[in-house]
């Protein structure tokens, strides 16, 4: 959404192997292009860890998926570390020892049953075939406003390569795929009076409106404001 409401939290998981699931949750409003958004979520990451008494914890590696902003030797400053830009995903990378070490206010009970719902839905969402694993990563990357082939195939943690291969396999090509979760995605919004068409296609990750609205109109044989309009008169628009 272009607003974020949220509670600050943060619990972990143990999943074994040395491996912590970190569970965030964020008191933010914004209404900034999805970039600024990614940003928000580090910073806010950072000061919730340290607010809960984590030391040391300091990021090794940022990559940002837009281009440097002017307040470049800031954002290095705090982060502290070279941040890479134009990187065509948003990543942060922290130390592992600080992110192992045992909340002061952890709750046991609460980590296993957490434990338990965290594992059943990775083993639903691997059951998946493939190219519905691949589609429901898209989606969740699209409201983040990321959805290069490289992003997804992090998500997946394989290569892009890997991923182009499996996709074949399966007779569809990542562009495929990613204009049926973006048309799928924009027809939900437009049914939304609360959104612009403009706010759609930035929410989409279009910084130009006559960009998503040629998509739309090859996709469909119609303007996004025609298709608005026929909802409307319907009354299928909320």
């Amino acid at each position: 959404d272009s607003r974020w409401l949220g509670g600050d939290g943060a619990v972990t998981v143990p999943l074994g192997d040395g491996r912590v699931l970190w569970l965030f949750g964020d008191s933010l409003i914004d209404t900034a292009p999805p970039y600024r958004r990614s940003e928000a979520a580090f910073v806010s990451m950072l000061a919730t860890l340290q607010r809960l008494g984590v030391v040391g914890l300091r990021p090794t590696r940022v990559r940002a998926a837009h281009g440097w902003s002017a307040k470049r030797a800031i954002a290095e400053e705090y982060y502290g570390c070279h941040v890479i830009w134009n990187a065509g995903e948003d990543v942060m990378c922290l130390e592992r020892e600080p992110l192992l070490a045992p909340l002061s206010g952890s709750h046991p009970r609460a980590a296993d049953e957490l434990h338990a719902l965290v594992t059943k839905e990775v083993e639903k969402r691997a059951a998946l075939p493939f190219p519905e694993r691949v589609r429901w990563v898209v989606e969740q990357q699209l409201r983040r406003g990321n959805t290069t082939q490289s992003a997804a195939a992090s998500g997946l943690g394989m290569s892009a390569r890997s991923l182009q291969r499996q996709l074949a396999k399966n007779g569809l090509t990542f562009a495929q795929l990613r204009e049926e979760v973006v048309e799928q995605r924009a027809a939900q919004l437009l049914r939304d009076d609360t959104y612009t068409i403009e706010q759609i296609a930035v929410k989409l990750g279009y910084s130009e409106l006559r960009s998503f609205s040629r998509l739309w109109r090859r996709l469909t044989g119609e303007t996004p404001g025609r298709y608005r309009a026929r909802l409307r008169d319907a009354g299928c628009v909320r």
